[in-house]
């Protein structure tokens, strides 16, 4: 748009200037005016959030647990653990298994709101622990319980309680908090008293390595006869045999050709008194 009027020039001192001032209204002659749709607003509801646990918190190493949260209608969920958003997790219930807080943030048609916190603890089997009482050994563990004497099994020994009758290397393999087995770390124990003679006491076992058989041969000294038995490293018993007698000895066969090459251990048992001989052997 031009507009002329200005009657200002290059030498003019602005004293016979004069000057124009345009209000100017522009409007279509061929648009429709503009129409007005009315909206309607509805007040929505927030959203809630909690967790609820369905079991304990404190679980054990390899297990989990079950949080649940509140479900509703038009409801979304994102998990989080330790303020981090959990991949994929978005559904109303999550299976924690590593320790951590976890939170869920519950949405609808209005803002998010993330629940408190709920503190999820992992528990690793715990170690036993044996008080020593003169010769009597005790432990804390409450199940599986199996007394050990230089690392073998003794038969029956499955109490809280043990009474040592000999000198040794002594620890327990037992549950404590439910939260599997563990073994005890060793108490030595030395039995002030007369020593049983080492002849009498003694075991031969041969060969050692063996490759077929073992023999097992033990003094003919009580009127009982004792037992023996061959276990693997886990105390499993594999083979059993009958001592019978040779001479002043007795003695006794332990077939081990088809038993895998490694370590096993000869336990013979004197009853009623369950005195304990051990002999380690190497299976080729």
């Amino acid at each position: 748009m031009t507009i002329n009027g200005s009657l200002f020039n290059a030498s003019d001192t602005l004293k016979t200037a004069w000057y124009y001032f345009y209000d100017i209204n522009v409007r279509s002659l061929d648009c429709p005016a503009l129409q007005r749709t009315p909206v309607s607003t509805t007040l929505g509801t927030a959203a809630t959030a909690t967790i609820t646990a369905n079991g304990s918190t404190s679980i054990c190493q390899g297990g989990n647990v079950t949080l649940q949260a509140n479900t509703g209608t038009e409801l979304s969920y994102q998990w989080y653990r330790n303020e981090q958003a959990i991949s994929g997790a978005i559904s109303s219930t999550f299976q924690a298994s590593t320790t951590g807080s976890y939170a869920v943030q519950v949405a609808n048609s209005c803002l998010p709101v993330r629940s408190a916190p709920v503190t999820v603890a992992v528990r690793s089997a715990q170690v036993p622990v044996i008080t020593t009482t003169g010769s009597t050994l005790t432990s804390d563990a409450t199940g599986t319980i199996q007394w050990l004497l230089d690392g073998v099994p003794i038969p029956g020994a499955t109490g809280p309680s043990f009474t040592v009758v000999r000198s040794g290397r002594y620890a327990v393999r037992g549950n404590v908090n439910g939260c599997g087995e563990a073994t005890s770390r060793d108490v030595f124990l030395t039995i002030l008293a007369a020593e049983p003679d080492p002849q009498a006491d003694e075991i031969v076992v041969y060969p050692n390595p063996a490759t077929r058989q073992v023999t097992v041969s033990v003094a003919l000294m009580a009127p009982y006869a004792p037992t023996v038995r061959l276990t693997d490293g886990r105390g499993v018993t594999v083979r059993t045999a009958v001592f019978q007698r040779d001479g002043t000895n007795r003695l006794a066969v332990l077939d081990v050709a088809d038993l895998p090459g490694g370590t096993f251990f000869v336990i013979v048992s004197d009853n009623p008194t369950q005195r304990i001989r051990v002999k380690r052997i190497r299976k080729q």
